[in-house]
């Protein structure tokens, strides 16, 4: 997922695998190729956008018989020196038995 800043500040930044210009068919892609994703988001509406576009990569990947699941957790809340709450997302594929 690119880097998104709304008027408030809100982002959301790809790691561990995601692709710069990213959205849910690239999700999508990298889930059908084993690529491990993740990402960090900044602010409500920013973790707002993130779970829809992991909700409609899942739909994406379902005829391919892979559930996409995702934890988030928290980061350190410096960001740019100021406090921050900073969420963080793995996502992953499951293929049920």
């Amino acid at each position: 997922m690119p880097s998104n800043p709304g008027d408030d500040g809100e982002e959301i930044h790809g790691v561990a695998g995601l692709f710069p210009g990213g959205s849910d068919g690239v999700i999508a892609s990298g889930m059908l190729e084993g690529v491990e994703i993740g990402t960090q988001i900044i602010g409500p509406r920013a973790v707002n956008q993130a779970v829809k576009m992991i909700a409609i990569a899942r739909r994406h990947v379902a005829p391919s018989d892979i559930d996409l699941c995702f934890a988030p957790g928290f980061v350190p809340p410096k960001v740019g020196g100021e406090e921050r709450t900073v969420i963080e997302v793995a996502l992953e594929a499951r293929h049920p038995l």
